[in-house]
């Protein structure tokens, strides 16, 4: 289950107790293949390609993801996920630091990462992990894993400046969307979903969370009227 979150930044607002409350939002689902959701998305999208740069996406750096955006909007700001490029320096250092470092060297050694992406020094952050001491297959793998994410992605990982911007890095809105848009309701105790079933419901809820209800009723009174 796809879903993808539109809101204007106006309407993003930055309390210093709950910094990620969106005033008002408009989301897309679909269950299924990235291409049909994409197709959705770009119904609703294609409304703000008149921004350029400032029309904003923020994602996780999958490779559908990129390419979605790099074709059909080239002039748009790409942002890649902060949580998630941090999230890579912590599995990288579990799995190269010897356990015989101490818990707080491998901390601070990830906290020299994160002031660097946030200061757009991603090239330094490369650096280090490339001159890090490595061992065996499984080091190296955890290696190449990291370097291949942040050389790929290193474009899009200017934090400073998005911040300087304004801008957010982080994907904590549609995080916390797929939580109360769909899990809250399709992923309780004991369900199960057809394909068919679970699509229909996102729609609703959807629809409902769209504040296009009246759409809803509208279908209904109108089967309504023909099965009388």
């Amino acid at each position: 289950m796809k879903l993808g979150r539109i809101f204007r930044q106006k309407d993003h607002l930055n309390l210093e107790s709950k910094p990620n409350i969106i005033r008002e939002s408009i989301y897309v689902s679909h269950f299924g293949k990235h291409e049909d959701f994409t197709d959705k998305l770009s119904v609703v999208v294609d409304e703000f390609d008149r921004l350029n740069e400032r029309l904003v996406f923020i994602n996780d750096g999958a490779v559908w993801i990129a390419n979605f955006i790099q074709d059909c909007y080239p002039n748009a700001t790409n942002i890649l996920d902060f949580y998630h490029a941090s999230e890579y320096l912590h599995q990288f250092s579990k799995t190269v630091f010897s356990k015989k470092i101490k818990e707080l060297e491998r901390k601070n050694w990830i906290d020299k990462q994160i002031v660097r992406l946030l200061n757009d020094k991603v090239s330094e952050v490369i650096e280090d992990i490339e001159n890090t001491h490595i061992k065996g297959i499984v080091q190296e793998k955890a290696q190449e894993k990291i370097l291949n994410y942040y050389k790929g992605n290193q474009h899009r990982m200017l934090y400073k400046t998005y911040r300087d911007k304004g801008l957010l890095i982080g994907s904590g809105p549609i995080e916390s969307a797929h939580r109360f848009v769909l899990q809250k309701r399709m992923k309780q105790s004991g369900q199960k979903w057809t394909k068919k079933g679970g699509q229909a419901v996102a729609n609703l809820r959807v629809f409902h969370l769209n504040n296009q209800w009246g759409n809803v009723i509208e279908l209904i009174n109108q089967d309504t009227c023909k099965a009388a």
